[in-house]
């Protein structure tokens, strides 16, 4: 088997058809096999499955939701490719073929994690989509606090000047799109680190495979339109601004001097009381 895809759906029926299908459509030569992890939807995400694609996909359903690296984890270990591709169920593979980046990095044994051109649902170019550079602990100190604004007119975390048409290497990738080698896998024992539920896993991934001497890297010769979180976005505020601090807190523990915690943890609780006013108007459920 060449290719693994993994997908971790949550509460995805209004984008998985489109994201199956445009794997069968842009996939030609290569053997496949497409494994979807179901972190229990309820919005009919798996009875569309069920009923229309399990000729092509197989599916692995959960009794509750796992977060996104424990179900990524879940599919490796059933996987048989050489290669495992993390793709996002909000993802819609709109040019070129799988088949070309797996003959690319077989090519490329020094890369340990390669991504595509992520285009916004307008087919556009956005920076929030693009490659970004290592977070900055400074970052977030203004994020806790809701201080975004007052950071940096241009955020420095992000590659304000990339240019998305050129093969080259980067600092980290968006985890909407990533393709692994098995080795890395087997070096690490993990994709994604199960210590984080979701966010920043994909960052995470990146200083990992950094430091076993191996590149990220960026091909654009394969272009996907990215619905961007839009399953993310339909849980509350509150919940999402937990799940990012928490994993600001175990990336900061695992990749920065222990004494960042002296100061995350507090103003976690202090950016909850910031944002009260907004997250009492708030009144969609937490996962």
């Amino acid at each position: 088997m060449d290719l693994s895809i993994i997908t971790v759906t949550y509460q995805s029926k209004k984008f998985i058809e489109k994201c199956i299908l445009s794997i069968l459509t842009n996939t030609l030569r290569i053997n496949y096999e497409h494994i979807i992890i179901d972190n229990a939807s309820t919005d009919g995400t798996v009875g569309l499955i069920e009923t229309s694609y399990l000729p092509y996909v197989t599916l692995i359903k959960n009794s509750k939701n796992l977060g996104f690296a424990k179900a990524n984890q879940i599919g490796v270990e059933k996987a048989k490719g050489d290669f495992f591709l993390f793709l996002n169920p909000d993802i819609e593979i709109y040019e070129g073929y799988l088949d070309t980046l797996i003959t690319f990095m077989k090519t490329r044994e020094d890369i340990g994690v390669l991504g595509c051109k992520l285009l916004d649902f307008q087919h556009a170019q956005s920076i929030k989509l693009m490659p970004t550079k290592s977070p900055l602990p400074s970052l977030w100190f203004f994020y806790l606090l809701n201080l975004r604004t007052l950071y940096h007119p241009k955020n420095p975390w992000l590659n304000q000047n990339f240019n998305m048409d050129i093969e080259q290497e980067v600092d980290c990738l968006r985890g909407a799109f990533m393709l692994i080698p098995r080795k890395i896998y087997e070096l690490l024992g993990f994709c994604f680190d199960p210590a984080y539920f979701i966010l920043m896993e994909d960052l995470d991934i990146c200083q990992e495979v950094k430091r076993l001497g191996y590149k990220v890297f960026y091909n654009p010769q394969v272009h996907c339109i990215d619905f961007y979180g839009r399953s993310f976005f339909r849980t509350s505020s509150l919940w999402r601004y937990l799940q990012l601090s928490k994993s600001i807190q175990i990336y900061a523990r695992k990749w920065y001097s222990p004494w960042h915690l002296l100061w995350i943890y507090p103003l976690r609780i202090l950016g909850i009381f910031i944002r009260l006013p907004y997250l009492l108007k708030t009144t969609k459920k937490s996962v």
